[in-house]
């Protein structure tokens, strides 16, 4: 089995879109560098490089969150959906 650190490596190289990456593999996405950013523990305002992505607070990015790391796993607008219903 490889060390943890060569999947963490991997998962960076893979998933995490950075500055620059517009034309660099269907994996790099703003869900995957979501997903990325929570399970890495780098929470709040974080990049994802998308040409859609928001700005809060005057600067470009999206807030991550712990839960962001499980909510993935699953339909993100069917989540997003539930979690407005249950907090109403």
């Amino acid at each position: 089995m490889p060390e943890i650190g060569e999947y963490l490596r991997a998962a960076n190289q893979i998933l995490y879109r950075k500055e620059g990456d517009e034309n660099d593999g269907k994996y790099k996405s703003h869900t995957g560098s979501v997903l990325y950013c929570s399970i890495m523990k780098e929470l709040g305002l974080q990049r994802t490089y998308v040409s859609w992505e928001g700005t809060i607070g005057g600067k470009p990015g999206v807030i991550v969150t712990a839960d962001h790391s499980m909510m993935y796993f699953f339909k993100a607008n069917k989540i997003h959906k539930l979690k407005l219903e249950l907090n109403g």
